[in-house]
């Protein structure tokens, strides 16, 4: 009975530790967020965030 229960529970805990992978992301990476911005016809322009474009972007609230 008592190896019953360790097999039982090496399952579970390896099924506890293989579900893990299927979690969501945290968001998209470097080069899928840049994808768009190659090729004939870019369908966004990335532009680097400084102070200037951050007080030239500001509206008021």
């Amino acid at each position: 009975m008592i190896k019953i229960n360790k097999i039982i529970l090496i399952a579970a805990c390896f099924g506890m530790m293989s579900s893990c992978t299927i979690l969501p992301r945290s968001g998209p990476n470097k080069y899928e967020v840049t994808a768009s911005t190659r090729g004939e016809n870019p369908t966004a322009h990335i532009v680097p965030v400084t102070p200037e474009v951050v007080y030239e972007t500001k509206v008021p609230t």
